[in-house]
């Protein structure tokens, strides 16, 4: 299954449990503003190097985009006792309210708000490797 380990399945399947649950209705995933069927996206492939799994949200903060959604399977997560790191891209109007339920639920060391961040930087952020 596109040489992913069982480790990071098992992780994507609790997550998309976790998501539908709080909608009750069909999730669709739209990859919006970056192609990543060609350049070095393409070249991106699995990379589970033990440690934690990882999560990387790259989109605008607002309402719509549903990162409390987010923060809320974070905590799920570590309930589970998933060891996760989740890194959030991204400024906007809800940033405060963001902080705020990243702090509220204790997550400080698992979930990052790094703000906004050019492509070439995700890119770097998006490797393997944590840096």
């Amino acid at each position: 299954m596109l040489g992913l380990s069982s480790q990071i399945i098992n992780f994507i399947f609790k997550i998309c449990r976790i998501v539908s649950l709080h909608f009750q209705k069909k999730i669709s995933l739209k990859r919006i503003g970056v192609d990543m069927r060609s350049g070095y996206w393409a070249e991106i492939k699995s990379c589970i190097i033990g440690g934690p799994s990882r999560v990387l949200n790259v989109r605008r903060l607002h309402p719509v985009k549903a990162q409390n959604v987010l923060i809320q399977a974070c905590v799920h997560l570590k309930r589970m006792g998933v060891a996760f790191q989740c890194r959030i891209v991204g400024e906007g109007p809800i940033r405060q309210k963001i902080e705020a339920l990243i702090s509220e639920t204790d997550l400080k060391d698992s979930v990052e708000l790094m703000g906004a961040r050019y492509e070439a930087e995700v890119r770097r952020i998006s490797k393997c490797k944590h840096n």
